[in-house]
């Protein structure tokens, strides 16, 4: 997860920040699928409180929408876990962007809007990176081939 926090304040251009994954909630997504019993609710908020000190946001954002995406996806972990690579893919695609309208919430509240491209693009360029994370970090013959 630092690795997360690390590359979720590592500056870059303004024009390529659209397109900067959300990591923190992808690691998150991950671990609440596939180690349910060691990532839970409370792990996830505090994780997202974290982020938010980190990248100076409003205190609050980014924890409420990792705990709600977490608590989703402990709920329906092992439907998720049966289904084939593409189909988590656009899973991830739904709890990201959920995640990201949480966020886009809650900074709402302190008078900040973002544009939608701002929740799209980053919820698409983090499901892209699900098969790479899924591969890498569990065993390819974990996942079935529906």
């Amino acid at each position: 997860m630092s690795l997360g926090l690390l590359l979720a304040v590592y500056p870059l251009p303004s024009h390529y920040a659209w397109f900067r994954p959300e990591f923190i909630a992808l690691l998150s997504i991950f671990f609440a699928l596939y180690h349910p019993y060691r990532f839970g609710v409370i792990s996830a908020w505090t994780i997202g409180f974290i982020q938010d000190v980190v990248v100076a946001g409003v205190w609050g954002a980014h924890a409420l929408a990792q705990a709600f995406v977490v608590y989703v996806c402990l709920c329906s972990y092992q439907r998720l876990q049966s289904y084939g690579i593409v189909q988590q893919t656009l899973w991830v695609f739904v709890f990201v962007g959920v995640h990201q309208m949480a966020v886009n919430w809650v900074q709402g509240l302190d008078g900040y809007i973002a544009p939608a491209q701002m929740i799209i693009l980053p919820s698409v360029v983090t499901a892209l990176c699900w098969p790479l994370l899924a591969v890498l970090l569990k065993p390819a013959s974990h996942f079935s081939h529906h």
